[in-house]
C-alpha cells in the first residue's frame, strides 16, 4: 500500500486552478490543450497533462484525454474523462522521487510503482504481477 503525499495532492489541485503550483522542492504544472479532434457527438477532445518536478528535474508526466463541451472549466464548462490517465514518462534518482511517484500513481489510479535501492541498482520501476 502506498502512503499518501498530501503536499503533492494539494499541489495538483492548486495547479488545476492556477496552471503551476510550487512548494519547497516540488513543482506541479498543469496544461489543458485542445487536440483539434472531435468525437462522434461533436465534443472536442482535450488533453490534460500533469508535469511533476522535484528540485527542478522532471520526474513524472501523466496525461489523460477528456471530452469538452466547448467551454473551458474556468468559463463554466466541464470536461469528462475519455481515456484513463496514463504514465507518459518518469525519471527518478532518490527515495523521495520514488515515494512521490508512487503516491501520484495511486492518486491517479495508475498501477505503476517505483523503488529506490542504492545497493541493488538504484531507481527502478517495479514489475507488477497481474491479479487472476
Amino acid at each position: 500500500m502506498t502512503r499518501r503525499h498530501k503536499t503533492l495532492e494539494m499541489l495538483v489541485e492548486r495547479a488545476e486552478r492556477l496552471g503551476t503550483a510550487t512548494n519547497v522542492g516540488w513543482t506541479v504544472e498543469f496544461m489543458r490543450e485542445a487536440s483539434g479532434f472531435q468525437d462522434t457527438n461533436g465534443r472536442e477532445l482535450v488533453e490534460y497533462t500533469y508535469l511533476f518536478k522535484h528540485w527542478g528535474t522532471i520526474v513524472l508526466i501523466i496525461t489523460q484525454e477528456k471530452k469538452s463541451n466547448g467551454l473551458a472549466p474556468s468559463a463554466g464548462g466541464c470536461d469528462r474523462p475519455y481515456t484513463a490517465p496514463y504514465l507518459y514518462d518518469y525519471y527518478g534518482q532518490s527515495k523521495s522521487d520514488a515515494d512521490g511517484l508512487n503516491a501520484m500513481c495511486a492518486y491517479f489510479g495508475l498501477p505503476d510503482r517505483f523503488s529506490f535501492r542504492p545497493v541493488n541498482g538504484g531507481f527502478i520501476k517495479l514489475e507488477m504481477e497481474e491479479s487472476k
